[in-house]
Order: structure tokens, then sequence, then C-alpha cells
């Protein structure tokens, strides 16, 4: 049989009361792990999860069987007396060999379960359940993690709250719109069992987060119209990957058309209304938002001006950016460690901005007009 897959296992940090997350992190992160090591027990879908998981909870899942533990087949090899047929003989050595192997290989998977746990669990959260002679080597995993979860990981309403809070929280065009599904589905699952957030329910939420960022009004509308039969989360995803896929190109696009104008001198093209606006450099005022101000378009030059300045090379021109005149300020999210309480910006294609540190990567400030 194959060795197991490598896994990052969710340590539960010294020192603190583990919460009813962290507890179910470890728990998903060990299931992983369990689900590498091969076993015929259980139906054979699942490796070893049953190992660890409570009876009722691994017959819920389709295509498993009650799981047993092995238990080391009889030593030595009794045959029968009476057996004389030398093939029955060869084929009862080659199952004990089997089951021998079998047994050793279990043996050893528990046993790296369990220090996967010890290894990443304070253990002074199961100290109680260590025996005096042998410490952990008797306590089988299963009993370490259950003990884990029924103390730690009941969920309190303030969690459950705080939970459906973040289901609504905000997200930004600046960041891969993957992430926005990630965190939607763990805070789906996280509520599973308790104050259950319903698929529905997540769909709307996330519509209203996307409708609000403003980002993608002719696939919102497109949504609007579909039948609710319609509106799942796999549809949900798809529409909107598709969306912002298109929306970055136009981005890319219409930045680059707009940089060629300008170096072969012609002016650029009256704004649309309702278009989404997109970033453009001058030399003197950073990124602006208006298509006819640009580094050889602007009407209020510094000293020492560069017209071919742009965002591939600044020529160490103001790298500041620009907000919108008469709108509120509002939190967006640059490439940087956290938020940054900035003014309002239009969408800021993420590839048009350098990695964190890299020369010409943009701050952030407000500004009152261009």
């Amino acid at each position: 049989m194959a060795a197991p897959v490598a896994h990052t296992i969710d340590s539960v940090p010294d020192g603190i009361t583990p919460t009813a997350a962290m507890v179910r992190a470890l728990k998903a992160s060990l299931y992983a792990v369990a689900c590498s090591m091969p076993s015929y027990q259980g139906g054979g879908i699942l490796g070893l999860v049953g190992a660890i998981m409570t009876g009722p909870q691994l017959l819920v899942i389709p295509g498993t069987l009650a799981w047993v533990d092995l238990i080391q087949p009889v030593q030595p090899l009794v045959i029968p007396v009476g057996t004389t047929v030398a093939a029955i003989t060869s084929v009862m050595i080659c199952q004990q060999t089997t089951d021998m192997e079998e047994f050793s290989r279990f043996v050893a998977n528990i046993y790296i379960i369990r220090s996967l746990i010890l290894d990443n669990v304070d253990n002074t959260l199961i100290g109680h359940l260590r025996d005096q002679t042998l410490n952990f080597a008797g306590v089988h995993p299963r009993d370490l993690l259950q003990h884990l979860i029924v103390t730690y990981a009941t969920v309190t309403a303030d969690e459950l709250e705080e939970n459906a809070t973040a289901l609504r929280a905000l997200w930004y065009p600046s960041q891969p719109i993957v992430g926005l599904w990630a965190r939607q589905t763990e805070l789906q699952l996280f509520s599973v069992g308790h104050d259950d957030i319903s698929w529905p329910t997540v769909v709307q939420t996330t519509v209203d987060i996307l409708e609000a960022m403003g980002t993608y009004p002719g696939t919102i509308r497109e949504w609007c119209m579909r039948a609710p039969a319609q509106h799942t989360w796999a549809n949900l995803m798809a529409a909107f990957n598709h969306a912002d896929q298109e929306f970055c190109r136009q981005a890319t696009v219409s930045t680059q058309h707009y940089a060629n104008l300008a170096g072969a001198g012609w002016p650029p093209p009256a704004p649309i209304p309702g278009a989404p606006r997109f970033p453009h450099c001058c030399f003197r005022h950073g990124v602006t938002w208006d298509v006819t101000h640009t580094s050889p378009s602007s009407t209020n030059k510094c000293e020492g001006h560069q017209d071919t300045a742009t965002f591939d090379n600044m020529m160490g021109g103001n790298n500041t950016i620009q907000c919108l005149p008469n709108q509120p300020p509002y939190s967006t999210l640059l490439p940087s460690p956290g938020p940054t309480v900035a003014a309002t910006l239009p969408v800021l294609p993420l590839a048009l901005l350098p990695p964190l540190g890299a020369a010409g990567a943009f701050c952030c400030q407000p500004h009152s007009s261009t």
C-alpha cells in the first residue's frame, strides 16, 4: 500500500484554552492524515478515519461500514490437525503473513496519529489521560481527540454570532475573489451542527457582498434574472469567476490602450458615463482615475516632470493613490500586512500592483482631488 501523504496539522497554541474553531481545525487536519493511510476496515474508502472518528459519525458517511480496530493475529500459526493438503497449508500461511503485515501497518499508523496529536496539542489539556507507566503510549488517539472535541469544541452563542457577522463582512476588489469563496465556505461549515447557516443564505449574502463591491453590475443583473432553482453556490462561483476574469482582462487592456495612445501623442477618449474607472499613471499625481489625466496629458506638471512615466517605470514620480472627489472614505486592502484606511477608490486591479516591497509599490493616502 502507498505511504501516507504528508499534511500540515493545525496546532492548538500552548498556554490558552482552545476555541471550538481551533479544535475543529485540528480534527479536520487529523482526519486528512488518517484518510491518507490505506485500510480495508470500515468499508475501505476513508483509510484510518474510522480509528479516530466515533462509530455513529462514520456510519452516516455513504459507503462506510462499522469500524473494528485490527487485533494481532494468533502467533504462531496453528495448522488444524488432519490438514494434509499442501495447497491449503500454503494459503493459510500466506493469509497469516498478510494479516500480520496489515496489523503492523495499523499499529504504526496509530502511533503516527497519536504522535501528531501530542506534538500539536498542549499536553496539559489531555494530561489526565496519561498512564503512569506507559505515558500516552497506551491511550488510543480516538480517546485523545474525542476528549478535546467534547471539552473544548462546544460552540458558544458568541462564536455563532461572530460567525454570522463574518459571513456578511465586505470584500474588496483588490483581493482575489477565490478568497471570498473560501471564506464563505469555511464559515458555513463552522455553523453545521449548531445554528446552521443554509447554503441559500450563504448564496444570497454573498450576492449582496458582490453587489456592494460595484465591480460586476452586469453579472449581478443576470444573476437576479435567473430562476431561483439556479441560485446555487456552484453556479454563483462559476458566474462570478468568469465575470472577475473578464473584468481583470478589460482593466489590463484598457490601461495598456491608454498608455499606447499617450505614447503616440493622441488624446485619450472621453470617459463613458457609468463605465468602471481604471487606474492611470501621472508622474506628479500618482494613480489617477481619469483617462484624460496621465503623465503626458497632465495640465499641472512639476519641475522635472517625466511624460513617459508609467506603472512599470514610475521614474521616481509620485506613488500615492488619488481618491475620487466628493466620496466618503472606506477601508481598502492593498498588498500590505493589514487593512489601511484610505480614500474611496474604484477597483485597482491586483495585476497592476507590484509585489510588497518592490520598487514603485504604492502607498495609500487620502487626497481631496487629482
